[in-house]
């Protein structure tokens, strides 16, 4: 039986961008007996955390949760997601998903607390991991550097919401994608999954504003197009807020609708054909657009779409979020590869696209001193509560998609209304690294 070497244990280390001398606090749990390799993996985090700090100015601590342990898949390198995600209004006024380490840079008071932990990341101690310091990497081993920072800035936000969530609900395969879909319970101590909902909108993430359709000669657009327009026209559908005796009424509903016929399959389609999306970058040409990754087929929710293109990037300066990393590699000869980038004294692990991405969200850097910054919505106690294993609540309705009240058809008088927000297929967006096969 393994037993823990660092059970809820508490690593603090300081780096120069910090205001207050802390980055990242990690809660570390591995589940190991091997003292030395527990070791090598707490250094590891801290590694990861300064080169982060190198690039990005953090003005609060991100405080990571991460356990180390057989995760069942021996081709599974890691996972990692925000520990939850907070609706603001983006400047161009639409309600969008922001991970809590971004929002608690712009030091909002959303919720009375934050969770107790920004990001959750688990990484497979059945995996044969090379670690700074053990000589040669053999072509077997994954250096668990790249992968830490990999899945730290999947916590971090770089996850599109667009998935197949409607499938889960349906039980078969839709072949198409949306953004998420808000499901509203009223609160009640008997809500159960043949109970009315009111179905509230689809909403995106942060990431997902900059994402672009590109054109297409032969079939359409016939002009570039955002991703977000596809999320206001699948808005029409209902119109929010509308409601349905069952969640399955309401997906039986939506796939017959025009909305969702003239949306959701253009996007699968889109999502599984090479050099079909592109993130485009505050301030820069489309020309300029980073590919994200659109030619896994079948599709692979939580890799297409939120991972930059594999075959683009590729022995570039920009190889750190792709889907997949070969095996065999330390991160000084995946910058060799990728041509040696540096950024004066940032470390060349983070690319200038990848940078671009995360300035474009909200995290501030040298060259961005002054992100755009959201707003927060006029009601109550608006949050996103993610968690693995229970439905995803939050109070108070999500302004502009419906207003701060319901009417309660039981009693005929307008009250505050607590919601449950039903969450589909992989909702809580964990993002995984496998090896190259």
């Amino acid at each position: 039986m393994s037993c823990p070497f660092v059970k809820s244990a508490v690593h603090t280390f300081g780096t120069k961008n910090l205001v207050n001398e802390s980055l990242f606090t990690v809660n570390l749990q591995c589940n190991s007996t091997d003292v030395v390799l527990c070791g090598k993996v707490q250094s590891a985090f801290e590694t990861a955390g300064q080169i982060i700090s190198s690039v990005f100015i953090f003005e609060v601590p991100i405080i990571l949760n991460a356990t180390f342990s057989n995760l069942g898949n021996p081709n599974l390198l890691g996972v990692a997601t925000p520990s939850r995600f907070i609706p603001l209004i983006s400047e161009d006024g639409v309600p969008r998903l922001y991970p809590q380490s971004l929002v608690k840079q712009f030091k909002f008071d959303v919720h009375p607390e934050f969770n107790s932990y920004d990001i959750s990341a688990q990484f497979n101690s059945a995996v044969n991991f090379w670690f700074d310091g053990d000589g040669p990497i053999n072509p077997t081993q994954q250096n668990i550097h790249t992968v830490i920072l990999h899945e730290l800035f999947h916590g971090l936000g770089f996850t599109s919401a667009w998935r197949d969530h409607i499938d889960s609900t349906l039980q078969f395969p839709a072949s198409a994608l949306s953004p998420v879909p808000y499901l509203a319970y009223e609160a009640t101590t008997n809500v159960s999954s043949g109970s009315p909902i009111i179905f509230q909108g689809f909403i995106e993430t942060i990431f997902d504003k900059f994402l672009v359709v590109l054109s297409d000669p032969k079939t359409s657009p016939l002009i570039s197009t955002s991703l977000s327009a596809y999320t206001s026209k699948l808005n029409e559908f209902g119109p929010p807020p509308t409601e349905f005796s069952t969640a399955s009424e309401f997906a039986k509903l939506l796939i017959k609708s025009p909305q969702w016929l003239s949306v959701a399959p253009f996007i699968f389609n889109k999502a599984i054909t090479a050099n079909t999306l592109v993130f485009l970058p505050r301030g820069y040409k489309l020309v300029n657009g980073i590919y994200v990754e659109t030619n896994i087929n079948p599709y692979l929710s939580g890799s297409s779409i939120s991972h930059v293109s594999f075959d683009s990037y590729t022995n570039s300066e920009d190889f750190l979020m792709r889907f997949k990393l070969e095996p065999g590699f330390t991160i000084g000869s995946l910058i060799s590869k990728g041509g040696n980038y540096q950024n004066g004294g940032e470390s060349g692990v983070i690319g200038p696209r990848l940078r671009s991405i995360m300035e474009s969200m909200g995290y501030k850097t040298q060259s961005n001193l002054n992100p755009v910054i959201p707003t927060v919505p006029s009601s109550d106690n608006v949050t996103i509560l993610p968690s693995p294993n229970e439905n995803i609540t939050f109070q108070g309705p999500l302004p502009p998609i419906t207003s701060s009240k319901l009417l309660d058809k039981k009693s005929g008088s307008n009250r505050f209304v607590k919601y449950s927000l039903k969450f589909w297929n992989n909702i809580i967006m964990i993002l995984g690294l496998f090896f190259v096969m």
